[in-house]
């Protein structure tokens, strides 16, 4: 190991300031400083500080993504709910233009609102007999809840047995 005349007296003149032990035996030094290749560096926190940063950031980041899984899974449960709802005012639709079907009247453009709130609605579009073909009805209704929307397209036999019951795109 080589030490100069030069780093000798630098470690004397820090060993009087600050009267502690170096490791080589008999030269005082700082124990604050780190030595690399002759030079003598202070961190002083810049470890500390960046990794206190890097750590706020990957939080941050976390905390965001899980906030945002969040929104996403109660956005998806309600566009369900509103789906679900839109599907049994069709449904419910199909079963009033069954039964006036029954009664001789096939209504055509016939809104119905359900319940006490007048967002829950849906539209009978048409009843028809003899379609698709003779001694057939074929009943067509709209629910719309929140953009959730359901087109329901329902074909009876003569005896008012269902034939198909589909879910549509449109008409």
């Amino acid at each position: 190991m080589k030490i100069n005349l030069q780093q000798i007296t630098d470690n004397k003149q820090l060993g009087q300031q600050n009267n502690t032990a170096c490791p080589v035996k008999g030269l005082p030094c700082r124990r604050q400083s780190v030595r690399t290749m002759g030079q003598i560096s202070f961190n002083g926190g810049f470890t500390a500080l960046m990794s206190a940063i890097v750590l706020s950031f990957l939080l941050l980041t976390v905390a965001v993504t899980i906030g945002t899984v969040g929104l996403n899974n109660r956005l998806n449960i309600s566009e369900t709910e509103f789906k679900e709802r839109s599907l049994n005012l069709a449904e419910g639709c199909v079963d009033i233009a069954i039964s006036s079907i029954n009664d001789g009247f096939f209504p055509s453009n016939l809104t119905i609102t359900i319940g006490e709130n007048s967002e829950d609605k849906c539209i009978i579009v048409s009843a028809l007999h003899g379609v698709p073909a003779a001694n057939l009805y074929e009943i067509k209704t709209r629910s719309d809840i929140q953009n959730a929307v359901t087109n329901l397209k329902v074909v009876l036999d003569k005896n008012k047995n269902v034939i198909t019951w589909e879910e549509v795109s449109n008409f």
